[in-house]
């Protein structure tokens, strides 16, 4: 199995853990089988991230002609990898999949004030990309870990938020959204509250990859407004 995750790892889907699809807690299991049907003749589920911009440069620029180009691409290096294990993708895809929840299992996603989970080692700077079930691949030890919030005495992030989204009471997504709309604003393309954070700064992202990233999230952010326009 070395040689799989060192083929996952060179594409820049450098995170994995492997769960015993019957031993996930109760709440979990449920929610895949009921939402994946099929899922009931895998044994086992891996959940793929990536951190940093290695998958980044793997993919090689954004093709216009796709749609979702990284779930494309995240897809395509799957099947080419994982020829000859049997396998059901179900995210990327329309199944419901509790990614917080598998990511929290993992050791990986910790609240922060960002809104987004933070890992203990790169910080904001990762994201799921797949969930895949299969057989015959062992089992990762699950690793617990402390959120690296819990240390952070000066709380950069927040006061680097200019849009006062950022607080610990939790994160004021209506806030951001409005600053984010407006006229030449600073956090258009990407998130000065995030790139504050001191975890994980050898893995922030480029700033092309950042624009793509929050670029897509601002056009749905406007979509949104124009539909809900009173």
């Amino acid at each position: 199995m070395t040689n799989l995750w060192r083929q996952f790892k060179e594409v820049g889907l450098n995170l994995n853990a492997v769960f015993d699809m019957h031993s996930l807690p109760n709440g979990l299991s449920e929610t895949i089988f009921e939402s994946c049907p099929g899922a009931d003749r895998f044994e086992s589920l891996i959940l793929l991230a990536s951190s940093g911009s290695r998958y980044w440069e793997c993919l090689g620029g954004i093709g216009e002609q796709e749609r979702h180009p990284v779930d494309h691409f995240v897809i395509s290096q799957i099947e080419k990898i994982m020829t000859g294990h049997p396998i059901q993708i179900v995210y990327p895809g329309d199944h419901l999949v509790p990614l917080v929840e598998l990511g929290q299992l993992a050791g990986w996603h910790h609240a922060s004030p960002l809104g987004l989970g933070i890992h203990p080692e790169h910080g904001p700077w990762y994201a799921y990309r797949a969930v895949i079930l299969t057989n015959g691949i062992k089992m990762t030890p699950i690793s617990s870990s402390d959120s690296p919030c819990s240390n952070c005495c000066d709380k950069p992030c927040i006061s680097a938020c200019p849009a006062g989204a950022v607080n610990l009471s939790g994160f004021d997504v209506d806030r951001c959204s409005k600053f984010r709309l407006g006229i030449d604003s600073p956090c258009a393309d990407k998130c000065l509250a995030r790139l504050a954070c001191p975890v994980g700064k050898d893995d922030q992202y480029t700033p092309e990859q950042m624009k793509y990233h929050y670029g897509r999230s601002l056009e749905a952010i406007r979509r949104y407004a124009e539909e809900h326009k009173a």
